[in-house]
């Protein structure tokens, strides 16, 4: 089994949080853990994190519209940046709209929008915005250490949560644990989802889509 391209740690990274010297009989698991819970922070913070060539495509509605959002921020000011609005959907060459003529990209790119130049309008229609970009936080990995791309807080959040729930396994679904140490009764609460450290890190790349 392999990580997935948006995994967001490695195998090790997750091993040094439970125990470096876990049997290989564990990595399997492990990789399909690290997969699932690198989806679904994807999903906690609406937005695509693989860092790849994306094309999306947005509607000019009743053309009172000025800027529009990328899913996979932040946008990579490269040649491979295209701008259209085309009515016809052909989205040809003289339809192209000019960077820093027509229309920048605030913020250097990291809220992922494009916004049109001085009191300019998309045009109303249906996907008429067609828009070409680079983007994304999160290189292709493999299950080599050193082969990785992702923001170090988003790593160790993803591994933490991996690592928590495999230490839980057992108990999945539980709300509470008692335990009994040195004759003394303990009492934890388990988090219901994600760790508090781990949500507060979700949380600060959490990207707002315009509806």
């Amino acid at each position: 089994m392999d990580l997935q391209p948006n995994a967001l740690c490695q195998l090790a990274d997750v091993k040094a949080l439970i125990d470096p010297k876990l049997s290989g009989s564990a990595d399997n698991l492990l990789i399909q853990m690290i997969n699932g819970i690198s989806q679904a922070i994807e999903g906690e913070t609406q937005r695509l994190l693989e860092k790849k060539t994306y094309t999306e495509f947005f509607n000019g509605e009743d053309g009172c519209k000025r800027l529009v959002i990328v899913q996979a921020p932040p946008i990579v000011d490269d040649e491979t940046l295209t701008v259209y609005d085309d009515t016809t959907m052909a989205y040809t060459v003289d339809t192209k709209l000019v960077k820093n003529v027509d229309y920048f990209i605030p913020n250097a790119g990291q809220s992922g929008i494009i916004k049109l130049t001085n009191d300019y309008f998309f045009k109303a229609g249906y996907k008429n915005i067609k828009v070409v970009y680079n983007g994304g936080l999160v290189k292709q990995l493999t299950n080599e250490m050193n082969n990785i791309d992702v923001p170090s807080d988003l790593r160790h959040a993803c591994a933490l949560q991996v690592s928590y729930l495999y230490k839980i396994r057992d108990n999945v679904g539980l709300q509470s644990l008692t335990t009994n140490t040195a004759g003394t009764a303990v009492f934890y609460t388990t988090p219901t989802r994600w760790l508090p450290a781990v949500k507060d890190i979700i949380e600060s790349y959490r990207h707002f889509l315009m509806t």
